[in-house]
C-alpha cells in the first residue's frame, strides 16, 4: 500500500514522503495514529499543493529573517545591574532578559533563538549571537553597566 507520511517516523521516512508499507501496518498503526494518509490521486494532488505553500512560507520566512538581520546589525542593548568593585555582577543577564529587552524595542526573537551558552556575569560589552532562521545569524552587542 502506498502512503504519504504526515510526520517524520524514525526508520520509515520524513514528512511528505510517499512510502510503500504493508496493508496491516498502515491500517492498524499509521492511519489510527494520524501519521499517514493513503496515497491516492486526490491526496497526491493535495501533497503537491501543500508542498508549494510550505515552500512559499519558507521563502517568506527567509525574506523576513534577512530584513530583520539588516535592522539588527550593529544593534546595542543596554543593561544596568549591581556589580562588585571587580566588575562581577551580583546577578546575571540571561537569554530571557535579552529576549524581553528586544521585545521592548519591537523585535520579536524567542529566547531559544538567542545563542548564549551561559548567562552574562560581568560588566562590559558582550557579543551575543541570535539565530533568525536556520541559515541567518546576527550578532548583537549587550552592554552591561554598573548600576549606581
Amino acid at each position: 500500500m502506498q502512503i504519504i507520511l504526515l510526520r517524520d517516523i524514525k526508520g520509515l521516512g520524513r514528512k511528505g514522503e510517499v512510502k510503500a508499507v504493508s496493508d496491516g501496518y498502515a491500517r492498524n498503526f499509521l492511519f489510527p495514529q494520524k501519521t499517514a494518509i493513503l496515497a491516492d490521486d486526490k491526496s497526491l494532488r493535495n501533497k503537491t499543493l501543500r508542498k508549494m505553500t510550505e515552500e512559499a512560507q519558507a521563502a517568506r520566512k527567509i525574506k523576513t529573517a534577512a530584513e530583520l538581520k539588516k535592522s539588527l546589525e550593529g544593534f546595542v542593548l543596554e543593561f544596568s545591574a549591581k556589580a562588585s568593585a571587580s566588575g562581577k555582577l551580583f546577578g546575571s543577564i540571561t537569554k530571557e532578559d535579552i529576549a524581553e529587552k528586544l521585545r521592548g524595542r519591537g523585535v520579536e526573537i524567542g529566547k531559544k533563538k538567542i545563542l548564549l551558552t551561559e548567562p552574562i556575569k560581568s560588566v562590559g560589552n558582550h557579543r551575543v549571537e541570535t539565530e533568525l532562521a536556520p541559515d541567518a545569524k546576527v550578532a548583537i552587542t549587550v552592554r552591561v553597566a554598573e548600576k549606581k
